[in-house]
């Protein structure tokens, strides 16, 4: 019963900011010696517990999100191992991450109002460039758990824009739809019925996609490694679709 209030909350949210509209594994983990720690970021820094780059996926919870105000983008930027704290997220809102990273290794995760790991949202090798979805966690005040800050490992230099949910580009389920690397697209309008999907992907690591529906937590479509192409079916009423990928890939109703 509170996964589906926390998703009914989510799929208010985003109707309301777009009313008007036409309703329409991860990869094995970073190396074990991270590079020397750069100087501290311009805001100041958790005293947080750090991570390790072999943690946990992200909860499965559907993400939670209040019909509030959008927040403004921000943009955050740095280079090696930082934790930055973060007050512009609305508490409960869900939101858009999009990384990008110059080095081997990558790994950003989201810590709560206590310091503690709410969610990792990349571990990855190598360059990259992605967008994920960032899922608050939580429904009575007391209780909740929220974003206040990214912690990032790498030896590299790095980019972090933060966007609202809405901001996500929108997908027609009758449509095809591409894209390459990580992406979080809003279906719209929500998939109704039986929906069969044929799944593509190129890349050489992981290929994941969840589908988000209205009344429950969120449905691993596909969970495969390399080369992909088979059929599966769209959980009925999914207003939102994460995919994690390392390449090329595509969605295509049948």
């Amino acid at each position: 019963m509170r996964r589906s209030f926390l998703v009914l909350m989510l799929v208010g949210g985003l109707l309301v900011a777009c009313a008007g509209q036409a309703t329409t594994p991860p990869q094995s983990g970073a190396p074990a010696s991270a590079a020397p720690a750069a100087s501290p970021p311009a805001s100041t820094p958790l005293a947080a517990a750090t991570l390790a780059p072999s943690a946990p996926p992200a909860p499965t919870e559907p993400p939670s999100a209040t019909p509030t105000a959008e927040f403004a983008p921000f943009r955050l930027t740095g280079t090696g191992n930082e934790v930055v704290k973060v007050t512009n997220i609305p508490p409960y809102d869900s939101a858009l991450v999009t990384v990008t990273n110059k080095g081997s290794f990558l790994v950003v995760a989201a810590l709560d109002q206590g310091g503690e790991l709410l969610q990792v949202l990349v571990n990855k090798h190598g360059n990259f460039t992605g967008t994920d979805l960032l899922i608050s966690d939580g429904m009575a005040v007391a209780f909740a758990r929220y974003a206040t800050a990214f912690e990032i490992q790498s030896d590299g230099a790095w980019t972090i824009v933060v966007k609202p949910t809405t901001a996500a580009r929108k997908w027609n389920p009758t449509t095809k739809l591409s894209g390459r690397g990580d992406d979080v697209v809003l279906v719209r309008p929500p998939s109704s019925g039986v929906t069969t999907l044929l799944l593509t992907h190129d890349g050489l690591h992981n290929f994941e996609v969840k589908a988000y529906p209205m009344s429950t937590k969120y449905a691993l479509i596909v969970n495969a490694v390399g080369h992909y192409y088979a059929t599966n079916d769209l959980p009925d009423g999914t207003v939102i679709l994460t995919v994690e990928a390392d390449g090329v890939w595509s969605v295509t109703p049948e």
